[in-house]
């Protein structure tokens, strides 16, 4: 096989693919997919990330997907046999061929021969750190003699995947009449697995675990596919240490010698994720695109509108020309389906100034962060982002509820200088909230900026704010209320006359609201003026208020026994089902008003919300401020020394001021 020096196009790829009647794999090539089938599930292979520096032995390599993807991640070198027993009349080689040529594949790199499992000695190809035996274990006459083979050339680790019998069995009615947790194979003198006669041997997840401990392995664990459709599905897999390795399991004396573990899931074969930019990190569930392979992610001219269901890139945006940096997140909002992800990833420029003025640029490699390693073609930088400049344009492609995420793997967007950013895709479809109203209970006299935001927040909007007073605040607000439902609205959101929030903060809660058809009000995070905690709470696991709560920030809301109403929405729907008075304060059981004891008008509604069997959230990324009062005192160089009004009357004026 020689080296490609110059890549070939999209179309005359497609073309050459097209050609090819028979393919077994489904290889994600520069404009195209090949149309095989397999594998069904690349993640369940569970081979690990990073294969950096490795040799490796791809056994009955066929159209060459695991070759290929050892090389992306980062194998030294593939060494890829096949002898194509089970494809008669097939023209060898010239799937792996076309497909090695269009990505563009180094020939020290990769290698093939025509070639056994039971001829693989380590004098014709020397010794492998892992080797991949996939599709090809229920092929073979002498499976044991083949893992016998494969034990002897291998230093680090063996990965197989083989038709299993848990699930299906061709003697005993077939699919859902397999064999289970028994120790089993079953044998096929002639074509009785498939109707292809070159089917020998199919053993149960056990059996094949016993095989790789019967032919050296150590450490072995085994897994399959769980709740499989068809025989195709029936798939079980197996890893084993060399038989040089240290074991670090140490088998019972009356075990099996091996362990099992959980099955797996197939993925929904409509879910469509792209990691564009992916380098030699690929990760598993995701189509994994990178300039590098030949694939082009601007524009994404192969996916259609509306197609895909997360999109990863993952410090990709930098290295397209700051003048386009819009457009090519308008084209990757085009790809994203309504309700899908994009996670966008960049060096942080606030970070690399900072570290640069602290004087820690001579530890950091800050030329890099900021303008590439400048390696090759594709390592430049063209376009600088912060926080703001990042969150301005992905609402400006229409994202909505931007925060920030994590990397799941050790990429770029796990570096600390990395600023990661996520939004949403808005779902017409899912948001049956078309009509809103806002209600809030003003005093007298109070502060102004949140009459501002709120107005600021709402008048673009087209929502229309029920505003009352009064001496009593619960009496007054529940005549808001009844005032916006006139009106007939899906949600009503409450607004406090000391809340600060923005018109983003109110546009994510009614997006929640719309995806979230179980949520009947969502609250923002506020804190209390007085204990600086925030202002909900959240059963635990005993059913009573839980003092420490473990959160997973890649949730969009967590259930909440009472809120706040600085800034909620409310399903009218819900509100429909509360009986009046809503708001109705209560004392403690002597009478008294003794804080904490007695109950408060908002915790009352709150109660009786949750008694009623209504579900309340808490809205993970949206925070909203709380106005306070300040005092401004001259500190001894005239400096500003901040207290708390409620302070003041605690224990008068604050130390350390001008004397």
């Amino acid at each position: 096989m020689e080296q490609t020096t110059k890549l070939l196009e999209p179309d005359a790829i497609a073309a050459r693919v097209a050609a090819i009647a028979q393919w077994y794999h489904k290889i994600e090539l520069p404009g195209i997919t090949t149309p095989g089938w397999a594998p069904l599930c690349a993640d369940a292979y569970q081979i690990p990330a990073d294969l950096s520096g490795k040799r490796v032995l791809d056994v009955g390599a066929w159209d060459g997907y695991w070759s290929f993807e050892a090389i992306k991640r980062g194998a030294k070198e593939v060494v890829a046999i096949d002898d194509f027993s089970d494809q008669p009349g097939v023209k060898k080689w010239e799937t792996f061929d076309l497909c090695a040529e269009a990505l563009n594949i180094p020939a020290e790199k990769l290698s093939r021969l025509e070639m056994s499992v039971y001829d693989v000695t380590e004098e014709k190809l020397g010794r492998f750190d892992v080797i991949f035996f996939f599709g090809v274990l229920y092929h073979c006459r002498h499976p044991l003699l083949a893992l016998e083979k494969l034990a002897a050339v291998c230093d680090e680790t063996i990965w197989v995947e083989t038709a299993i019998s848990d699930d299906f069995s061709a003697y005993r009615g077939g699919l859902g009449h397999g064999y289970g947790d028994s120790l089993v194979a079953e044998f096929y003198p002639q074509n009785q697995y498939g109707d292809n006669p070159t089917n020998w041997w199919v053993p149960t997840k056990l059996a094949l675990g016993g095989m790789l401990a019967a032919a050296g392995f150590r450490d072995v664990l085994t897994w399959k596919l769980n709740n499989p459709k068809d025989v195709m599905a029936c798939r079980g897999f197996a890893t084993g240490a060399s038989p040089l390795q240290k074991p670090e399991f140490v088998a019972p004396p009356d075990s099996l010698g091996f362990r099992t573990d959980a099955s797996v899931e197939i993925p929904d074969a409509d879910c469509l994720k792209l990691n564009l930019g992916s380098g030699s990190k690929p990760i598993g569930g995701f189509r994994n695109l990178d300039a590098k392979s030949g694939h082009t992610i601007f524009p994404l001219a192969e996916y259609a509108d509306g197609s895909v269901d997360e999109l990863r890139a993952s410090h990709v945006l930098e290295h397209f020309p700051h003048g386009q940096t819009l457009a090519v997140l308008r084209e990757w909002f085009r790809v994203l389906k309504p309700g899908g992800v994009m996670k966008i990833a960049v060096p942080n420029l606030d970070y690399i100034v900072d570290a640069y003025k602290s004087g820690g640029g001579h530890q950091l490699p800050l030329e890099g962060y900021l303008m590439g390693g400048q390696i090759d073609r594709f390592d430049v930088h063209h376009a600088m982002f912060n926080t703001q400049k990042l969150n301005s344009l992905m609402e400006a492609i229409g994202l909505r509820g931007m925060r920030t995420w994590k990397s799941e793997i050790d990429d770029c967007a796990s570096l600390p200088v990395s600023l990661n950013i996520q939004g949403v895709k808005p779902d017409p479809s899912q948001a049956a909230i078309q009509k809103i109203a806002a209600v809030i209970t003003v005093p007298r006299y109070g502060p102004t900026a949140p009459q501002y935001v709120s107005a600021a927040a709402f008048g673009p909007l087209g929502i229309k704010i029920h505003r009352t007073g009064g001496a009593f605040w619960d009496q007054s607000f529940e005549r808001a209320f009844d005032a916006a439902m006139q009106d007939k609205p899906d949600a009503i959101i409450t607004l406090d006359y000391d809340s600060i929030f923005t018109q983003a903060d109110a546009q994510e809660l009614i997006r929640l609201m719309g995806e979230h058809p179980d949520a009947d009000a969502i609250c923002t995070i506020q804190t209390n003026r007085h204990t600086q905690k925030a202002l909900f709470t959240h059963r635990g696991a005993d059913g009573k208020n839980a003092s420490r709560i473990e959160l997973d920030m890649s949730d969009e809301l967590l259930p909440i026994s009472t809120g706040h109403f600085g800034l909620t929405i409310l399903r009218v729907s819900a509100l429909q089902k509360l009986k009046h008075p809503w708001f109705h304060a209560r004392p403690a059981d002597d009478g008294t008003w003794t804080q904490y004891k007695c109950v408060d008008s908002d915790i009352a509604f709150w109660n009786q919300f949750e008694k009623l069997g209504l579900k309340a959230f808490i809205a993970l990324h949206v925070v909203i401020g709380h106005v306070d009062d300040i005092i401004l005192w001259p500190g001894p160089q005239m400096e500003c020394v901040y207290q708390k009004a409620v302070d003041y009357f605690l224990t008068g004026k604050p130390e350390g001021t001008f004397q």
